[in-house]
């Protein structure tokens, strides 16, 4: 499955330098440029950064892809920066993202100075840097990949994904300068449609200027035009992860099934029209129009008969739902509740709160206000939200037993008799006190001073009193007084304290011992072993895959 990227980058400089970064060319980016990030083709084609970015951010807007985040902090002197794509294993997406690292390699250049800062690319498939690179005036290097923080304002930004479009607040992703330049260039757009020139405003709809068009790029149905629809204000407000969006014009409000069907709502009541997603990149489409919210909601069929499927569609139109489409053993449709629109916002997940009401908004059941618990009361604690006695975890609800949680990191938590670990819902750590630490050299590891866990799983016989890093191993291996481990298993044979482990693999020596993961590899010679890759390495005699002679592996495949 294809995991997005995300770039990210915090780079001190004043406005003026952002200013002029903003207009310098685009086509000298590359000067200097690194080898290792050399070989993709170039995408780069605005004559300044400026149109470079609006023309990125305009496809954003079209495809639903890929989001940009560009704006200047004049409070605290930097440019944040940060950029989305949705399918991270293509060549464009790859090729995209380098030419980004491109162009704010070249903010050095006009902030002056000699402090370097760097900019990472994530797969979130793993929250891994995949690439980063060194901002420094006058030279530019990829640098190894370490464990970097997200910076706290990238969270709201990702909270955001999926919101995005004209009637959205882009001020909160974009400079001035870009978001006039964006609304120019999309407003323009439809008003100089023409059948020869149509315009389109995302991969589903397109005007000649006279009227919308949905024309069916990803399915077999012909061009169909969207009856009443006005193109000069026609615009995507919101889109879930499954190409299911709301669509909405100056009178009129449409929602686009995951199956391509466009369903009228009721007309659009108030001025207030704003689009989220719920459980974020991978979530589903939620509109505000007015002081209504419309969401959609998947529920199983409890009877998949003719008869209970036609039980649950009209029991769905009874209590106000809009069926919208069916699958296999699902009913979809859309669910509508009243909140204060002026107010209403965006907690986090599903999540949300107005001046009134705390709302939980989940994809398998209506939307639900949260009694007892008051606007603003909630507390962000690591990835929950906690009131005194509960906490939520996406749409989970989890009951809090003994006193307020602390976030140690990762996801590991504690309260004041018991330690958790957060993996779907939060469960007691067997056996550990609210002394609980996570350990700051290696994510998955915490100890309470007698035992020690790993992702969560008790380690047998591991001393929580004496838990240490392996030098320069990164989070793959750790050791206490007695063992040396690799995740749970202990390594046989290992001495705390001798372990060498080989960079950018997993592999490791002690001695004359050569280890991969916890297992000696008896036939290697030490003398002469060097690592290839990640999980191949040689020596003198032969190649090795794993630990696994390299010829073994071949006959393997052949049986």
């Amino acid at each position: 499955m294809s995991e997005p990227l995300l770039l990210v980058a915090t780079i001190p400089c004043s406005a003026a330098a952002f200013r002029r970064w903003l207009n310098a060319p685009a086509d000298a980016v590359f000067a200097d440029w690194p080898e290792a990030l050399a070989g993709l083709p170039p995408t780069i084609a605005a004559a300044t950064i400026k149109d470079e970015l609006i023309e990125r951010m305009a496809s954003a807007l079209t495809i639903g892809d890929g989001y940009l985040l560009c704006l200047h902090d004049e409070a605290a002197g930097e440019l944040r920066f940060a950029a989305y794509e949705n399918y991270g294993d293509t060549v464009d997406s790859r090729a995209a993202m380098r030419d980004l690292l491109a162009l704010l390699r070249t903010v050095a250049d006009f902030r002056g100075g000699t402090s370097e800062d760097h900019a990472v690319v994530y797969d979130l498939g793993s929250a891994q840097p995949v690439a980063i690179v060194g901002i420094r005036q006058g030279r530019s290097e990829v640098l190894e990949s370490t464990e970097a923080d997200w910076p706290e304002w990238l969270h709201d930004w990702l909270l955001s994904l999926g919101e995005i479009g004209p009637d959205a607040d882009l001020s909160r992703a974009l400079a001035p300068p870009l978001l006039r330049g964006l609304k120019q260039l999309i407003n323009m757009g439809a008003a100089k449609a023409t059948p020869q020139q149509p315009f389109r405003y995302d991969m589903e709809f397109e005007t000649d200027g006279s009227q919308v068009i949905q024309h069916g790029v990803f399915h077999d149905h012909p061009p169909a035009v969207v009856a009443g629809a006005d193109p000069g204000s026609f615009r995507r407000v919101t889109a879930g992860s499954h190409g299911e969006a709301f669509y909405a014009d100056r009178h009129s409000v449409w929602y686009l099934d995951s199956q391509r069907r466009l369903h009228r709502l009721p007309d659009r009541t108030g001025t207030i029209l704003r689009g989220f997603r719920p459980g974020g990149a991978h979530g589903g489409p939620l509109l505000l129009c007015g002081n209504t919210v419309w969401h959609l909601v998947r529920t199983d069929y409890v009877d998949n008969t003719p008869a209970g499927r036609q039980r649950l569609l009209e029991e769905t139109v009874q209590r106000g739902g809009l069926p919208v489409c069916e699958a296999a053993r699902q009913l979809f449709w859309l669910a509508h509740a009243g909140v204060d629109g002026a107010s209403f916002h965006h907690l986090d997940e599903y999540l949300f709160e107005d001046d009134k009401h705390v709302y939980l908004i989940p994809t398998d059941s209506a939307s639900s206000v949260l009694d007892g618990i008051h606007p603003g009361t909630l507390q962000r604690v690591g990835d929950l939200w906690c009131s005194a006695d509960e906490a939520f975890f996406w749409s989970r609800r989890i009951p809090l037993r003994d006193g307020p949680l602390r976030h140690l990191g990762g996801h590991y938590y504690a309260d004041d008799r018991h330690g958790y670990y957060l993996h779907g819902t939060l469960a007691p750590l067997e056996g550990a006190s609210g002394a609980l630490v996570r350990a700051p050299f290696h994510r998955a590891l915490a100890y309470d001073g007698k035992q020690v866990w790993y992702e969560g799983k008790l380690v047998p016989d591991a001393d929580g009193d004496t838990v240490s890093a392996v030098p320069n191993a990164g989070f793959l291996y750790w050791q206490d007084a007695r063992r040396v481990y690799y995740a749970t298993h202990p390594l046989p044979g290992a001495i705390p304290g001798q372990l060498q482990v080989f960079p950018e693999s997993v592999y490791a020596r002690q001695g004359q011992e050569i280890y991969f993961m916890q297992v000696p590899m008896l036939e290697a010679d030490a003398d002469s072993f060097e690592v290839i890759d990640w999980c191949s390495a040689r020596d003198a005699r032969q190649a090795y895959y794993r630990e696994a002679p390299h010829t073994e592996r071949v006959e393997e495949e052949d049986e």
